[in-house]
């Protein structure tokens, strides 16, 4: 079957590190809690990671449970502390400051030109609010390369639910079997492309293999460069 559109995963796909940039960000909203309310930075940090877990655990796997105004209102609400004069200056500490230290993969680039090349669409399929999502895109450089985007706040659900999977497929019109899914998290990822129908290029980064008892990914690749390289070759074959 020809290879009609790849979708990609956003964080730590398209770039890298999620752990750095998620730290930095939490950094910066503590920072601004110090100057602003007083906090000790252990304790801002503390109570913003409660936030993300009380949204979590309370929304579900939806979109609106990734947004970081949510986590400061929880964390501050936890500590006593009004918090209607502060959660958007610290969501936009910590997306600021995220969107700073991202870095683009290097290898992305001449792969998003070479899949246009050959008359392949590209979308993206992730867990998270749409705005920030198309900022990320547009600061990294490649918002003119996607074809469509799908977060889980306009699907309705979070990766590995396939139904997100689905329904970008249905926005970007092709098969379940004329796509490939690139991201880098088994659990969410490679489990919402098989269960769609769609095959799966994990980004092992870590080397964690597949996990015990679960099918392996059609490919697997250690860097971007080698998910690259396999796409290629794909696009060969079918050619050939």
């Amino acid at each position: 079957m020809q290879l009609k559109t790849v979708i990609f995963d956003l964080d730590d796909t398209l770039y890298t590190d999620w752990r750095t940039c998620d730290d930095a960000g939490t950094a910066a909203v503590a920072a601004y809690a110090q100057t602003k309310l007083g906090l000790s930075a252990e304790t801002a940090a503390r109570a913003f990671r409660a936030g993300r877990r009380r949204a979590q655990e309370q929304l579900g796997p939806v979109g609106a449970a990734h947004d970081r105004a949510l986590f400061a209102q929880f964390g501050l609400e936890e500590l006593g502390i009004h918090p209607i004069a502060h959660c958007e200056a610290m969501h936009d500490a910590y997306w600021d400051t995220l969107l700073d230290t991202m870095v683009l993969e290097p290898a992305l680039p001449a792969l998003l030109q070479d899949l246009h090349a050959a008359g392949v669409r590209i979308a993206v399929c992730t867990n998270m609010m749409a705005g920030v999502q198309m900022r990320k895109l547009v600061r990294l450089g490649v918002a003119d390369s996607i074809d469509c985007i799908v977060t889980s706040e306009e699907a309705g659900m979070d990766k590995p639910d396939p139904a997100i999977v689905a329904y970008t497929l249905s926005k970007v019109g092709c098969t379940p079997e004329e796509a490939v899914f690139v991201g880098d998290t088994y659990a969410h990822d490679m489990v919402a492309a098989r269960g769609a129908g769609v095959r799966g290029l994990w980004l092992d980064r870590t080397g964690a293999g597949v996990p015990d008892g679960q099918p392996a990914p059609d490919w697997i690749a250690p860097s971007m460069h080698e998910a690259a390289e396999a796409l290629r070759a794909l696009l060969t074959q079918e050619e050939e």
